[in-house]
Formats: C-alpha cells, sequence, structure tokens
C-alpha cells in the first residue's frame, strides 16, 4: 500500500495510513510521522525483496517448463513472451509410442476410454430406430399385418389394404335362419293370460271380481279389504271407530286442554334454570350446562362445589361460622405453602410461607396499636412511635420516636450509606456536573506541562517538534519527528524476507506449481491417432454399421415373421376391437352387436325379439312381444310393415293441462315450477331478472355495524357483481346476494368504502342465425375490449390543467367512465366519483391546480358493428395498428430486464415500439405512466428520474407496428385472421402452493399475472409446458389472475 497524501495540505494537517498518523510540516515542507509506532504489515504493503519472490501465473508457468525434460526424439519449446509451451517430436512419423500405450495415462472427466460396459449402456439406450432392419428379422409395419389376414367366410369383408372388417349394418342385410326375426304375429301369439287375466288376440283383459266399484271409509270408519295372491281385491267393506280428538293436562299451577292432531303439546324450561328436550319419543327435562338462578337460592344440606373457579358476586358475603379453613386436606405447612387471601384489582396478598413458617404481607401494614411487648425480629421499617420495650432485633429504619427501653442492640452506622444521609453545606458529595466545573476551572489555566507524564519545561519545544517518548524518564519530551526520508530510508533496507506471507500476493514455491500440475488430467492431453478417446458418436458409428440381421433373437423382443402375426390374429376376438365389448355382458345365443351411443361401442343385444312393458318404471311383465294401446282416442293405421298408432288428445292449451295454472298469465311471463303446489306458475320471473342492460354501479360508505347493502338494481347472481372494499376485489365467497339485498361475510370498518359494479344476467339464449346481429341489435357496451382493435388499448390523452377547469374534450368516446383511467398530478381518481365521462367530454368533480397534468388512457372503446361482408376490410379500411402481434411472426410479447445504477435514465431497447404507450414499464414492480415517468425516442428508453441503484426494470412490450413489406394484400385480412380469443384462469393461493396448470402452448410471455390486483414480471415465475411455477408461494386466499394473449 503507497502512501497518497492529501494535495495543497497546510501547516498542521494531518494524514493517517500504514498504521501511523502523519502532519504536515509547512516550514519544511514535507509530512511528518507523529508517533513512531509499530505495525503489522503483510506482503500487499511491502515490495518484493529478491528471496521470497511472490506468486505469479508467469512464475508457475517457468517452474512447470523447467520440470519438463525432452526426452529421444523430443523438442520442449517455452515461449516466455507468449506464455505458451509447445511439445514436439523430431521423428517424420511422430512421436514413437511403441513403448508406452493408453494405460500410461489416466483418464480424464472428457476423452473417456472405451469399456465394453460403455459400449452396452450405448446400446442398452438404444432402440430398433437406430438399427437398419435386415433381410431376415424384418420389422413390424402394419402393411404386413393387414396383408397376411384374410376374411373366408361369412357375410363378413375385409380390406387388406386398411385392416378393416366391413360386418352388416342392420338386420336387413342378413338372413333369417334359426334365430327368427320380430312380428306382431309371433309376439302376440307368445302372450298367454295367467291368473284373472285374459288373452284377446293379444290384448290383456284383467277378470271382474265380486268386488263393487265406489269408496270405502270416511272420517268415522275405516275400510277393510280383501287381497288375493294376484294383488286383486276380492273383498271390500268398511268399520266404525271412535277417535279420541281431546286429552287434559295440569300442572303444579294451572290446567289445560289439548286437541290431538292440531294442538302441540310443548314442555318448556326456565331460561338458565330448567331445561327441556325431546329425543325419540322421550322428553327430558334437566339443568343446563350453566344455571342461573334468578331468585334466592336456599340449599338445607352440605353444598359441595368442584371446580377450579368459584365466583361469589355480592354486596356482602355473611359468614355464620366461628373459622375458615384455607387449603383444607393440605396435610403439612409444605402443601399449604402459598395459600392465602388476594384483594383483586390492588394486587394485595396476605400469603402463607412454610419455608419460614410465616405470614407474609406484600402491602404495607397498618396497625393502629400494638398492645404487649414485641419479642421477635423486625426486619421491615418502623413509621410510627414505638412507647413500649423492643426486646428483639429491628434491622429496619425507625423514623419515629423510641421512648421505651431498647434491650436488643441497635447496629452501628457500618450498615448505611449517604443515601441514608441528608446532603449538608459544607462536605458536599459528588457529581460529574461538580466535577466538571472543577477541571474545566482547571484546565482553562493548565498547559500540558501540568501532566505528570509530559515534560516542556526542561527543553522547551522548538517549532515543528514533537512530543517524543523518553523511556528513560518515563515521560513525553520535545523532540524531532520521525520524517518521510527516515521512513524511506528504513523502509527500502527491507526485502520480502524480511515480510510475512498475506493472503492475496503468495509467494512462489515448488509445491504450489507441482500442485497445479497434479490438478491436470487427458482433458489437457489432445488425442493421437491410434488411442482414440471414447464417445458417443463412435459407438453409434458401430451400432449404426450392424442391423438385426447380426443380432440374434432374445427370449424377449422376438423378430416379426408371418407366422407369428397369423398366430396373434388367430388368438385374438372380435372383442379385441376397441369399438367392440363382448366381455362386460357376454353374447348369448341369436343376439347380435347393438350400438350403444353412451358408451360409443358395439354390445351383445337383441335386434326385434321380445318388449318390456314399463308404467312409470315398475315392469308389469318381464317381456312380452304384443304392446297394446287402449282408449277411446287411440287408432291404428297402416298395411304392411309400417304402422301409425295415433292417439287423440283431449288438451287444446297448456292450461288445460293438470300441473300447470295459467291463471291472470300476462304478454312475455315465463312458466315456473313451485314445489309447494306441484305445479307450473306465473308471474315468477320479473323483466328485471331478464333485463341485459341490468349493468350499474353502486358505492355505499360503511358505519362500522352493517354488513348488508342495498343494491340500485337485482343482478340476479352474485357472480354478475364484482365487489370492492377499499378498493380491494372480494371473492365470491366472501358476499350474497338476495334479491337486491348484499350481504358481505364480516361488517366492514365505519368510514370504509364498498364499491359494487354490476354486469348484467345472463339470459336463455337458443341458436342466433347468422347475420342477424346487426350494429342496431348491439347493445351499449356490449361488444367487450377482447373485441376491440389492440390500438385503442394503447392510446392516451394528455392535457394540461387550466385555471378553474373541469371540462376536457377527449380524442376519443370511451364509451363509459370505466373504459379510461385517469390521472391529476399522478394520482388515480375514481370513476363517477371523481369524473363522468359523456360521449367525448370527460368532467372533472372539481377543478385542478392549474398547471398540473391530466393524464387519461383508454382501456378500449365501444363499437356500434353489423354483420361485415366477406372480403370487404380491405388495406385502406384497416387503421394503423390493427394488424398485432400476435399476427407478426417474430417479436411478439417481447421483454427487457435492466437494472438501474443510481445515475443511468437512458436504457436501449431491442426493437422500436413505436410509441410510449405500446410498452408496460415498470420498475420494482410498480407501473411507470407514459410521458409521466417515461419517453421513448426509437429504440431509447429514457426514464423522468435515474431508477435507484439495483433497482429492477421490466419492459414488456405490447405490441410492434408494422412496417415494411409486411403490408397484407387487399382482400386477404378475413375475418377468421382477425378472431382473437382471449381465456384466463383464476386460481386462489394456499400459501403453499406454487406450482399451477395452464393452457398449452404459452411461455413466459404469453400471459400476464396479476396477483391480487398487481402485475407480477416474468422473474416471479416460470412457465414449463402447462404448468406455471410461482418464485414462492402465493399468500392464503390471494387471487392468481391468469390472463392469456392469442399465440
Amino acid at each position: 500500500m503507497a502512501l497518497n497524501f492529501p494535495s495543497n495540505p497546510t501547516n498542521g494537517d494531518t494524514y493517517v495510513a500504514l498504521g501511523r498518523g502523519w502532519k504536515y510540516n509547512s516550514t519544511a515542507g514535507v509530512w511528518e510521522a507523529l508517533i513512531n509506532v509499530s505495525t503489522a504489515f503483510d506482503t500487499d504493503d511491502i515490495d518484493e525483496g529478491t528471496a521470497n519472490l511472490f506468486q505469479t501465473d508467469e512464475r508457475v508457468d517457468d517452474r512447470v517448463s523447467n520440470l519438463i525434460t525432452a526426452g529421444t526424439n523430443i523438442t520442449v519449446n517455452y515461449d516466455d513472451v507468449g506464455n505458451s509451451l509447445t511439445i514436439n517430436s523430431s521423428n517424420t512419423g511422430g512421436y514413437d509410442l511403441s513403448n508406452n500405450d493408453t494405460d500410461d495415462l489416466s483418464e480424464g472427466t472428457t476423452n473417456l476410454y472405451f469399456t465394453n460396459a460403455r459400449a452396452d449402456a450405448r446400446i442398452a439406450a438404444a432402440d430398433t430406430d437406430a438399427l437398419s432392419e435386415g433381410t431376415t428379422n424384418l420389422y413390424y409395419t402394419d402393411a404386413r399385418t393387414r396383408a397376411s389376414v384374410s376374411a373366408t367366410t361369412g357375410s363378413a369383408g375385409y380390406n387388406s389394404s386398411t385392416g378393416v372388417f366391413s360386418i352388416p349394418a342392420n338386420t336387413s342385410q342378413v338372413s333369417e335362419s334359426g334365430n327368427l326375426y320380430f312380428t306382431d304375429a309371433r309376439a302376440q301369439a307368445a302372450i298367454t293370460g295367467g291368473t284373472g287375466i285374459t288373452n284377446a288376440s293379444g290384448t290383456l283383459n284383467l277378470d271382474n271380481t265380486a268386488v263393487s266399484a265406489g269408496s270405502y271409509g270416511s272420517s268415522s270408519a275405516i275400510p277393510v279389504l280383501t287381497i288375493d295372491a294376484q294383488g286383486r281385491v276380492t273383498a271390500a267393506s268398511t268399520q266404525n271407530v271412535t277417535i279420541v280428538t281431546t286429552t287434559d293436562i295440569a300442572g303444579d299451577s294451572g290446567t289445560d286442554t289439548i286437541t290431538l292432531g292440531t294442538d302441540t303439546l310443548t314442555f318448556a324450561g326456565t331460561t338458565s334454570e330448567i331445561q327441556t328436550a325431546v329425543t325419540n319419543n322421550q322428553v327430558q327435562i334437566g339443568l343446563p350446562n350453566d344455571v342461573t338462578i334468578g331468585n334466592d337460592l336456599t340449599v338445607t344440606g352440605n353444598l359441595t362445589v368442584n371446580g377450579t373457579t368459584t365466583t361469589i358476586n355480592s354486596t356482602q358475603l355473611a359468614v355464620d361460622d366461628l373459622n375458615i379453613t384455607i387449603a383444607s386436606g393440605a396435610g403439612s405447612a409444605a402443601a399449604a405453602n402459598g395459600a392465602g387471601i388476594t384483594v383483586d384489582g390492588a394486587s394485595a396478598t396476605l400469603t402463607y410461607t412454610s419455608a419460614d413458617d410465616r405470614w407474609n404481607f406484600n402491602k404495607e401494614l397498618t396497625v393502629a396499636r400494638v398492645h404487649g411487648n414485641l419479642t421477635g425480629d423486625v426486619t421491615g421499617d418502623v413509621t410510627g412511635n414505638i412507647t413500649g420495650n423492643v426486646t428483639g432485633n429491628i434491622t429496619g429504619n425507625i423514623t419515629g420516636n423510641v421512648t421505651g427501653n431498647v434491650t436488643g442492640t441497635v447496629s452501628d452506622i457500618s450498615n448505611h450509606d449517604t443515601d441514608a444521609l441528608s446532603e449538608g453545606s459544607t462536605n458536599l458529595y459528588y457529581t460529574n456536573a461538580r466535577a466538571d466545573a472543577r477541571a474545566t476551572l482547571r484546565i482553562t489555566a493548565a498547559s500540558i506541562g501540568n501532566l505528570s507524564d509530559v515534560d516542556i519545561t526542561t527543553s522547551a519545544p522548538a517549532n515543528g517538534q514533537a512530543l517524543v517518548w523518553n523511556s528513560t524518564n518515563s515521560e513525553f519530551e520535545p523532540g524531532d519527528s520521525f520524517s518521510q526520508s527516515d521512513f524511506d530510508t528504513a523502509f527500502a533496507a527491507k526485502d520480502t524476507d524480511n515480510l510475512s506471507e498475506g493472503t492475496t500476493n503468495l509467494y512462489y514455491t515448488n509445491a504450489r506449481a507441482d500442485a497445479r500440475i497434479a490438478a491436470a488430467d487427458t482433458d489437457a492431453l489432445s488425442e493421437g491417432s491410434t488411442n482414440l478417446y471414447f464417445t458417443n458418436a463412435r459407438a453409434d458409428a458401430r451400432i449404426a454399421a450392424a442391423d438385426t440381421d447380426a443380432i440374434s433373437e432374445g427370449s424377449t423382443n422376438l423378430y416379426y415373421t408371418n407366422a407369428r402375426a397369423d398366430a396373434r390374429i388367430a388368438a385374438a376376438s372380435i372383442d379385441a376391437l376397441s369399438d367392440v365389448d363382448i366381455t362386460t355382458s357376454a353374447p348369448t345365443n341369436g343376439q347380435a352387436l347393438v350400438w350403444n351411443a353412451s358408451n360409443s361401442e358395439f354390445e351383445p343385444g337383441t335386434v326385434g325379439g321380445q318388449i318390456t312393458i314399463q308404467d312409470e318404471g315398475s315392469a308389469l311383465a318381464t317381456s312380452a312381444t304384443t304392446l297394446n294401446f287402449v282408449g277411446a282416442g287411440v287408432t291404428a293405421t297402416g298395411t304392411g310393415a309400417t304402422k301409425t298408432i295415433t292417439i287423440a288428445s283431449s288438451v287444446s292449451a297448456i292450461s288445460d293441462l293438470s300441473d300447470v295454472d295459467a291463471t291472470g298469465v300476462a304478454n312475455g311471463e315465463i312458466l315456473k315450477y313451485v314445489s309447494a303446489s306441484s305445479e307450473f306458475q306465473t308471474s315468477l320471473i320479473t323483466n328485471s331478472m331478464l333485463d341485459p342492460t341490468n349493468v350499474f354501479a353502486d358505492q355505499f360508505t360503511a358505519n362500522g355495524s352493517t354488513a348488508a347493502f342495498t343494491l340500485s338494481s337485482d343482478p340476479g347472481s352474485k357472480n354478475a357483481i364484482q365487489v370492492f372494499v377499499d378498493g380491494v376485489p372480494q371473492l365470491a365467497s366472501n358476499y350474497t346476494v338476495v334479491g337486491t339485498t348484499l350481504t358481505l361475510g364480516g361488517t366492514p370498518t365505519n368510514g370504509q368504502i364498498i364499491e359494487v359494479r354490476g354486469y348484467g344476467t345472463a339470459l336463455p339464449v337458443g341458436t342466433v342465425a347468422d347475420a342477424s346481429i346487426t350494429g342496431v341489435k348491439l347493445q351499449d357496451s356490449t361488444i367487450t375490449l377482447n373485441k376491440i382493435a389492440p390500438s385503442d388499448y394503447y392510446s392516451a390523452d394528455t392535457f394540461t390543467a387550466g385555471s378553474s377547469q373541469t371540462v376536457y374534450t377527449l380524442s376519443t368516446d370511451p364509451g363509459s367512465p370505466y373504459a379510461v383511467t385517469v390521472y391529476v398530478a399522478g394520482v388515480w381518481q375514481k370513476p363517477v366519483t371523481n369524473y363522468t365521462v359523456a360521449s367525448t367530454t370527460l368532467t372533472l368533480a372539481s377543478a385542478p391546480t392549474q398547471g398540473v397534468e391530466v393524464y387519461v388512457r383508454y382501456y378500449g372503446v365501444a363499437l356500434a358493428v353489423g354483420t361485415v361482408a366477406d372480403a370487404s376490410i380491405t388495406g385502406v379500411k384497416l387503421q394503423d395498428g390493427t394488424i398485432t402481434t400476435d399476427k407478426i411472426a417474430s417479436g411478439a410479447y417481447a421483454s427487457q430486464n435492466f437494472t438501474g445504477d443510481n445515475s443511468a435514465t437512458s436504457f436501449t431497447l431491442n426493437n422500436d415500439p413505436g410509441t410510449a404507450q405500446a410498452l408496460l414499464v415498470m420498475v420494482d414492480n410498480v407501473i411507470q405512466e407514459p410521458a409521466e415517468n417515461y419517453a421513448i425516442n426509437g429504440t431509447t428508453l429514457t426514464f423522468t428520474g435515474a431508477p435507484a441503484l439495483n433497482a429492477r426494470i421490466y419492459v414488456r412490450y405490447l405490441g410492434l407496428p408494422l412496417t415494411g413489406g409486411n403490408v397484407p394484400a387487399d382482400s386477404s385480412v378475413t375475418n377468421a385472421k382477425l378472431n382473437l380469443t382471449y381465456t384466463s384462469n383464476q386460481y386462489t393461493g394456499n400459501n403453499s402452493t406454487t406450482a399451477y396448470t395452464i393452457q398449452a402452448g404459452h411461455n413466459d410471455h404469453s400471459v400476464l399475472v396479476i396477483l391480487d390486483g398487481l402485475i407480477l414480471p416474468p422473474s416471479d415465475y416460470s412457465i414449463s409446458g402447462t404448468t406455471l411455477t410461482f418464485v414462492s408461494a402465493p399468500l392464503l386466499n390471494q387471487s392468481i389472475d391468469i390472463r392469456y394473449m392469442p399465440v
């Protein structure tokens, strides 16, 4: 370390370096050492000597060169200037390696030697795709398998090119044989009537019984029925009964009569005293867990209270007993230790201590009078008068008068200190203030020569001299200082042999050079022409030169043969086809394969056959061949294979149906089922529930006591609104909506702002005909932001506030105050509350200070769009910026990162974004405002203020301007090419999960990740396939919104 004295010093200036102080002598014009001290130097502070040399790569290289000795036919050339070592062979054929092989050289980590194990491992990692097909052992192909299969019998066909079997589609292509097809005649002939049932040409009729048709039973009689084994009523009569309808009840006071079946008998207890419960037809009457007696309670027997705490809350506690026992059952003094009385609130205790067998008061004890003599020891303070005799010891303070006799020992003053003695007027106590005042007085009149170890009297100091220690006299005396020349002379006489080695500049040793050589291996040695190093490529080349004919067949991986393919096919079943299932239900004789649309497969089933007749889900018979339609309104027509069954209905209007009540129906009303009356009724769905214009915004101020708020419209569903509390979005699980009543999950704090935005209700809509939605049919705000040209997202207006100016003219009609963000002097303004928008007029609620900036950023505008005809969008009709980055081959969704250094304001971009609004710029995750915080000039991004040291600067390109020869041809941009689909996923953090599933085909820059409303840069997450992984897990209940850009 060199001395670097300050420039232009003045007399007396000081400088500290090399462990000592230096003072400038203007008379001599030199820096002089104030005190000669011994400094702990190391090798970094001194020049190199001649014996102990510093460690350098050059010296190591020289050592390596000296250690290498050229052998026979070998020359060694060391270029000290170029730092290179060249070893050459003088033989024309190269170095003779006949006496050496690779066994003489250790294997490195890169150039590996060949081993069978390595070759085997390389082969094991390969498959037949890396091996050419031979002429004998052929690989399996679909064509070879299909060519070996044929269909020889039956009605099935086979296509050897596609491998597809053709099976008859229906029974019309299959001739009738042993299994007959279904006919009406065959079905009718197969039906026979059982007990009580007569079959008349296929019509099943129930036989009459002797029971007369009618109603049986009344309010005073019950029906008596006789049922035979077939479930028929064979006898019916009635039996009169007498029903008791009332009963009397009586209590300790009062009586009553109840009517059975109408009145309810209630067993009620007294609140907090008696409770009742009814379970399993039993009434239980008992005491609740916590009993409160409203009036007096008298216990004539013993009262035992078990528990942790017994609380008595009364004005006065009166105890008739002459004695109160504390710690009952303790058994010994040690067990009773700590027993006593505590005055709650005053922390005053009277506690028994078993160690010294005494009562302890933790507060002062005032005793009006002590009668008798004190024979024990008093260890506390006595502040009253003692007029009796004290025969014990008093070790505390006595501040009163002692008028009696003291027969004990009075301690001397050794037990006291000055804290117990008031200060007099002569002998004053020591204080720092008094010592400082005395020292100031003494120092003012003193000289450095007054110090006991300084002598400037024997030899007066001369100009420029310093105080130098004289060990003989044990004092500092005036003397000449240690000059720069003195230090240089002493320093020049030393070299590295006199200086201990430091930690940076190490001395050279042979051991260090040898260690550098020993750290090398075969990676430092070039490959020869005979002993080659092992590489995967060489192993692959050896494998590629072979084919399956050169490898014997093993026992597991067998080669393909026609015989094996034929055997595989012969062992297969039709069940092996992917769309045939005869395993779940095995086929029976006569069944065919029938398509099951639910399972998307052919399954065994009956074609034709029998019919199972059911009545509301309960089978009347397990099977039948005849189905009869009975009734006056049933007619059958048609001949041959086609029959028509006509059932005439007496219902001419929906009101004729038994489960429909259309009373008072009005135009436009909808029927809704009411379970209470088991019928459909009208006027249950209001117009407001179906009004698509139900878009609204409400704002409330919390009063700290209510969680329910009345909305201006019925949104129909809580999913049709968004709720904010002081600007924080609430999860749908945190609130409910019933009609126009919004109820939050918790009560907001007084003064908090609750904002509700309604987005309309869902409509039951059928299929919309092509070109039926015209511009007139489009409701205001129907076209959402993702339908608008991306250029509208990037536009902005900037105004300078005039005197008392509240009205500003926008360049574009945003359609809604919620489609723009307004900043006044950099402060965000709240829509509707702080500003309104009507067409292109922006009106602020209050005039800003004159001269401040009013910044308006657009997030999209409402469009009135009709049906766009094919080829109607020409290049002229395309507005600048309409072709977004997802239509451009490269550069879409690009981003860059920079790091602030507290001084630089300009940074170079990879692309020219064209405008500041086409960038999303964040500094330490805080979004920067275009023009306000940064500007763009070509590829230069310039901040208005330098980002802080190590600040993370993230720039995302929101789009690139279309340039050059990429102009699309006329009529080439169709609707399909402009169809952009924006999708998203929402999750909720749980403080542990970091990985979430996303849509395929995206990278870090084609998604927008928003955590609780804060946009995250890609450095906070990564994407691999369909998994997005956060650097740290989102917190519990944090809202995660992942939005996908078109790719």
